[in-house]
């Protein structure tokens, strides 16, 4: 698991890179300056596919809002921005143990 502080088009969030299981999950912190991780997705989106966190074909994107909750970034094929999906999860462990259920 690595860890980075990102700035990306005015969102700061907090990036951990967990590979388990043939799947790579990013998880979003939403740090709170700036735009929200949820209103500037599609930006965050292109940000981490420029720097290449997008390259494996096995990946989801779990981020936590500024309420504490955590939810997913769906992306397409072409690793665009497509939508959001309610994971409602508490903590990161639990928003990845869904996504492993689900994948």
């Amino acid at each position: 698991m690595s860890l980075a502080t990102r700035n990306d088009y005015g969102t700061l969030y907090s990036l951990r890179v967990h590979k388990l299981k043939g799947l790579t999950v990013l998880a979003l912190i939403d740090l709170d300056k700036g735009l929200s991780i949820t209103t500037n997705a599609a930006n965050i989106i292109h940000g981490l596919r420029r720097d290449g966190y997008l390259e494996e074909p096995r990946t989801r994107i779990v981020y936590c809002d500024t309420d504490g909750r955590w939810d997913e970034l769906m992306i397409s094929f072409e690793r665009e921005f497509v939508n959001f999906k309610q994971i409602d999860a508490a903590s990161c462990d639990e928003a990845i143990t869904r996504i492993l259920q689900d994948a």
